[in-house]
């Protein structure tokens, strides 16, 4: 009901084709973020339950050393995905799907908070508290079929994926709340500021480059120059953050 229920209420409201454009459009939306899952998700998780068995202060220290590795590796990426999402959407789907460009970015952003929500769960696997898991994933559903049939007759595509950002942020909002509750451990948010102000800066960058530099071409050389802007703008930030970035690279290799 939370990740595939959008899916009959485009059909329902829209027809068959713009479900076809919905499904292509989710399809690249969450590609980049289903392979971090699968990193943080089959890799991190282990590394917690190993140590956690032995120790529950243990545990929230890999918790929180997981998120720091999440922040400088996934916000990056997420940027990037924003300002790229189109020529993605050219590159791998047929043109009768381009119009799905719409949802795409909401789509991209749900599953970034599905992953984060993944990883802030592991606080209550540790503490063998599963009830809370099935409730707040109950209502997750319930959110995401509730504001499905709010929006998608309204904004067609994009209000589906507007549903699943929402219902995604609070699946990841509860589970966070619920996690910190259930085990005590630092949430990394400086971390994850100076990761977001870098990324951010890097995305306007290259968002203004493509605008006036390349006039919103989607060739390759476009793509080309505004992935080197990219590239350097976040090169240079992180210089600015040298201390602070050094000190998160040595948490993660010694905790996890």
């Amino acid at each position: 009901m939370l990740s595939l229920s959008d899916r009959y209420i485009v059909n329902m409201f829209l027809g068959e084709a713009l479900t076809g454009t919905y499904v292509a459009s989710y399809q690249v939306g969450s590609a980049p973020f289903q392979f971090l899952g699968g990193v943080f998700g089959f890799l991190v998780q282990p590394i917690i339950f190993q140590y956690s068995s032995m120790s529950v202060k243990k545990g929230a220290e890999k918790i929180s050393s997981a998120l720091v590795a999440f922040a400088w590796i996934s916000v990056p990426m997420l940027a990037a995905f924003i300002i790229m999402h189109q020529w993605l959407m050219r590159w791998l789907v047929a043109p009768a799907f381009w119009s799905g460009v719409d949802a795409i970015v909401w789509i991209g952003l749900g599953i970034y908070m599905w992953v984060f929500g993944n990883i802030v769960m592991n606080a209550l696997l540790v503490m063998k508290q599963t009830m809370p898991l099935l409730k707040i994933s109950a209502l997750a559903a319930g959110i995401n079929i509730g504001l499905n049939l709010l929006l998608v007759p309204r904004w067609g595509i994009a209000g589906a994926g507007i549903s699943t950002f929402l219902a995604y942020a609070f699946n990841a909002a509860a589970l966070l709340y619920a996690g910190k509750q259930a085990l005590e451990w630092r949430f990394p948010w400086q971390s994850y500021w100076i990761a977001l102000l870098i990324a951010g800066s890097a995305g306007l960058a290259g968002k203004l480059a493509h605008l006036y530099l390349f006039e919103s071409s989607y060739t390759l050389m476009a793509f080309a120059g505004v992935s080197s802007i990219f590239l350097i703008v976040t090169g240079t930030f992180i210089m600015l953050f040298k201390n602070r970035v050094t000190r998160d690279y040595q948490v993660m290799v010694s905790r996890v």
